[in-house]
């Protein structure tokens, strides 16, 4: 499975993400997975509770930043883990959360590469 990370500086990363999903119709399942079906069928799987089995992905140095300036401390980060098979729904998903949050949104990719959620590459992200 295709997937990456989202970070945030912000503690309630997950619980804005639930209730802006809920906006739309989108309900989370009881353990904090919340997942968008396209209407062709291709779905954007978000969980919220990392646990310790990704610890040693968010503490390794990300291996490129590609934003402008000081890449951003994501040791100190809240994340969500994304799974899903295509780029532009990816993208288009992240961009439509970015777009309703008040404060900055990241995407740690398979590659180790920091993205800032609306300068993503699609040609160059590795989920």
């Amino acid at each position: 499975m295709k997937s990456a990370f989202l970070l945030s500086p912000d503690l309630s990363l997950y619980e804005h993400i639930r209730d802006m999903m809920a906006n739309i119709g989108v309900d989370p399942t009881a353990d904090k997975v919340i997942q968008i079906r396209e209407p062709d069928g291709r779905l954007f799987t978000l969980e919220s509770d990392l646990g310790s089995y990704f610890d040693y992905e968010l503490n390794e140095p990300i291996k490129a930043w590609r934003g402008v300036g000081e890449a951003p401390d994501i040791t100190k980060a809240t994340g969500c883990y994304v799974e899903c098979r295509w780029e532009d729904v990816f993208i288009k998903w992240v961009e439509y959360i970015a777009d309703r949050l008040p404060y900055p949104l990241w995407v740690l990719d398979s590659d180790g590469i920091l993205w800032p959620a609306h300068n993503i590459d699609p040609t160059q992200l590795a989920l």
